[in-house]
Formats: C-alpha cells, sequence, structure tokens
C-alpha cells in the first residue's frame, strides 16, 4: 500500500492513522462485505449509471460504515465522495487532514 496521498496535505499520515484506516476497513469487510458474499438477493441489486454499474446493499453499508469511521477517527478531515474505484488507495485517496 502506498503511503502518498493524490493531493498535498498539512502533514502525512501516521503509522497509528493508518492502522486505524486499514482496522476500519477490515471490519468493514467482515462486518458488511463477507455476510453478503454471494448470498445478495435481486432487490439488493441496483444499477447506477446503466446495468452494467451496479451498487449492492453490501457497497452501500460498507461505504456508511468506512465514512462514519473516518468522520469519528477524522474529525478535521474533509472527506470527498467519488465513484468507487478499486485498488489499494480507493479508502486514503478521499482523506484529506487540515
Amino acid at each position: 500500500m502506498t503511503t502518498q496521498l493524490p493531493f498535498s496535505q498539512s502533514a502525512p499520515l501516521t503509522d497509528t492513522q493508518k492502522s486505524q484506516i486499514l482496522d476500519l476497513v477490515r471490519r468493514a469487510s467482515r462486518a458488511e462485505i463477507m455476510p453478503r458474499f454471494r448470498k445478495l438477493d435481486q432487490d439488493d441489486i441496483d444499477t447506477k449509471k446503466d446495468e452494467t454499474d451496479l451498487v449492492t446493499e453490501a457497497d452501500r453499508a460498507t461505504e456508511a460504515m468506512i465514512t462514519q469511521g473516518l468522520q469519528a477517527a477524522f474529525p478535521q478531515a474533509s472527506l470527498a465522495r467519488k465513484p468507487f474505484q478499486p485498488g489499494p488507495r480507493c479508502v486514503t485517496d478521499c482523506l484529506m487532514l487540515s
């Protein structure tokens, strides 16, 4: 996992902050994604732009849990939402410490 963010910030994330973020993502995965893995009903899946742009109840619940956790851990941060793009920086891309 890279420690560089695609924007400037006043201070880099500390090792403790990085661990908090990783722990939050792991907890969200265990709580929201894994219980639903391969168990979604058709009613749990929606589309965004078109038929190939899917979003699930697990996606929404995970985003909500991660957003709430980031706001609690980093109350001074601004969270910028963008469409999900898988990769090692998809969470830290959106965290801007002021």
